[in-house]
């Protein structure tokens, strides 16, 4: 697994990779990237769930909750 902010020059984002049959497996739309302030810790938190669904919070807010099988090219 694969997660967290990335800055690539002007391409900000919040990876959420995973590997799957030794390929990455990269999630359909983008998460929101929260760190604009620079010097700001944040705390990311992924919760990977037996049913195969995904919840992303970020400072303990839900930017994301869905399924591995529809979100992700799996």
């Amino acid at each position: 697994i694969m997660f967290g902010p990335d800055k690539c020059g002007y391409t900000k984002r919040t990876h959420l990779i995973f590997t799957s049959k030794g390929k990455n497996v990269l999630k359909k739309q983008d998460l929101p990237y929260k760190q604009e302030d620079e010097g700001t810790s944040h705390l990311y938190r992924l919760l990977l769930k037996p049913d195969n669904t995904v919840r992303v919070e970020i400072d303990e807010e839900q930017v994301y909750e869905g399924s591995l099988k529809e979100d992700w090219e799996v």
